[in-house]
C-alpha cells in the first residue's frame, strides 16, 4: 500500500526557512498593533456551602419566594 503526503496548501512544501522569513516580515509590517493576548480568568473555586445555599435561593426563587 501506498502512502501519500497529507494534502496542504502548497506553501508548506517550500524551504521552512522561508516561513520563518515570511512570518518576521509579516509581524514586522504589522508593526504588533494587535493587542497581546490576555489569559481568560478561570472561574472561582466556590465551596460546597457557596453552592448549597446558591441552589437554595434558586430554589426559593422558583418557588416565588426571596
Amino acid at each position: 500500500m501506498l502512502k501519500w503526503p497529507p494534502v496542504v496548501e502548497s506553501w508548506l512544501y517550500r524551504d521552512p526557512a522561508e516561513h520563518c522569513d515570511a512570518l518576521l516580515a509579516r509581524a514586522a509590517k504589522l508593526g504588533r498593533q494587535t493587542a497581546p493576548c490576555t489569559p481568560v480568568p478561570c472561574h472561582p473555586v466556590r465551596d460546597r456551602y457557596y453552592t448549597m445555599a446558591r441552589r437554595l435561593h434558586v430554589k426559593q426563587a422558583m418557588k416565588g419566594r426571596r
